[in-house]
């Protein structure tokens, strides 16, 4: 979610780039509400939600330091490659548990 709100601000060159970042970073934001409210208790859901926005803030943090020491054009090359590393764990790691468990369980195979 942070990957969306940082570059839609410094990558984006016009409005439509900017309003299409910020609906991908409110499907983010919808997609992780109905997940903690499906899976957590009532009562339990407070510690998901402190721990998202401190990981949202934290990756904020770190985009904006990234940007800082490798400074380019509208941080274009930056984005590029901290997507890249963003995307690189997750899709292998939906991979390893796809052959692992042999259960598409939780993953969609068009994710890939």
């Amino acid at each position: 979610m942070a990957y969306e709100i940082f570059y839609a601000y410094t990558t984006t060159t016009t409005s439509f780039e900017r309003i299409s970042f910020s609906i991908w970073f409110l499907l983010d934001f919808t997609f992780a509400v109905i997940t903690i409210l499906a899976t957590r208790a009532p009562g339990h859901r407070s510690p998901v939600v402190k721990r998202m926005i401190i990981g949202v803030l934290a990756s904020l943090a770190f985009f904006w330091r990234v940007a800082n020491i490798w400074p380019d054009e509208r941080e274009q090359l930056t984005a590029y490659w901290t997507g890249l590393a963003l995307q690189f764990p997750i899709g292998w790691g939906s991979l390893y548990l796809l052959l692992k468990k042999q259960d598409t369980k939780g993953h969609g195979l068009e994710i890939w």
